[in-house]
């Protein structure tokens, strides 16, 4: 991981490399479309989900340093088929906010919130973005044991890339992004 990130900071030929390489080993997108992907302005993310890949698979492809073992099939069943190609937004509330508050002020906006399969792409073809601030997918959920609601997210710093649940009932700080598609796309 180390030697990765050396590379990396030499610039986004090396990222490319990377990108392609990852998608051709685990062939879950055609060879048509390995290209960096590139952000719109306005925090929109054109992701393409692959739902035939088991979720192992789709976890594996992120590459990430931790997994919270909660993250399976058994707790998270994948739900569509087919590639996909979806444009995922960030949104940003820039305050503290509780999930249910989040949510509704989403679909006010129009939008609905990703699922974990959506979240796991969008951190597969962007590594970077959750180095920047916690992304968090209130579309998928699950019952743990102890009875809390648990969503997925992502975070991680300049060496680790976390893929993680955390309690839905506690709220968001500030620099959260909470990954959403229009709500016209099923």
């Amino acid at each position: 991981n180390i030697l990765v990130e050396i590379l990396r900071a030499k610039g986004s030929e090396f990222d490319q490399y990377l990108i392609e390489a990852r998608q051709r080993a685990l062939g879950a997108v055609p060879e048509v479309t390995l290209t960096t992907p590139q952000p719109a302005l306005n925090n929109t993310y054109p992701t393409t989900i692959d739902y035939s890949q088991p979720l192992d698979r789709m976890i594996k492809a992120g590459y990430y340093s931790y997994v919270n073992s909660g993250i399976n099939e058994r707790n998270f069943p994948i739900q569509g088929s087919g590639l996909v190609q979806r444009n995922i937004e960030l949104v940003h509330f820039n305050r503290n906010i509780g999930s249910d508050d989040a949510i509704k002020k989403m679909d006010k906006m129009g939008l609905r919130p990703a699922t974990l399969v959506e979240l796991l792409a969008l951190g597969a073809q962007y590594p970077d973005l959750q180095r920047q601030f916690p992304i968090v997918a209130f579309g998928s959920a699950w019952q743990s044991p102890d009875g809390s609601r648990c969503v997925p997210f992502l975070w991680g710093g300049s060496v680790n890339r976390i893929l993680d649940l955390y309690c839905f009932e506690d709220g968001w700080y500030a620099i959260s992004r909470f990954a959403a598609v229009r709500q016209s796309v099923k």
